[in-house]
């Protein structure tokens, strides 16, 4: 009888474990760059939220993608090539870098809440 468990790659592991810290990084950048656009023009309206959210959906689809891909090799519904162990701590290893990137943009979005980036 032939398998029909999926093949798991390393490249889908990979995607699931560093997006977190570029799109942070990206988070920043964008906010950063906001901040002139904004102050210089027509003052602070919600864009900076809106990178945010943006961003903030974004990390959390990589916490899903890792969490589904943890959950297919843990129950054995995919196999993984070369180590199975390796493969299942890298899926898992993404949901734990993901989150900590994903509170990374919360708590950068907070002040954004309270104070007014054109005031200096």
């Amino acid at each position: 009888m032939a398998s029909t468990r999926r093949e798991i790659g390393l490249m889908s592991l990979s995607l699931g474990l560093y997006p977190g810290a570029i799109l942070w990084g990206f988070q920043l950048w964008v906010s950063y760059g906001l901040v002139n656009v904004i102050c210089g023009g027509h003052g602070f309206t919600g864009e900076l939220h809106l990178v945010s959210l943006f961003f903030g959906v974004l990390t959390a689809g990589c916490i899903l993608l890792s969490l589904r891909l943890w959950r297919e090799l843990h129950e054995g519904r995919a196999v993984a090539k070369g180590s199975q162990q390796r493969a299942e701590f890298m899926a898992l290893s993404g949901v734990a870098a993901n989150s900590i990137f994903l509170l990374f943009i919360l708590l950068g979005a907070v002040p954004s809440f309270f104070l007014d980036p054109c005031v200096g």
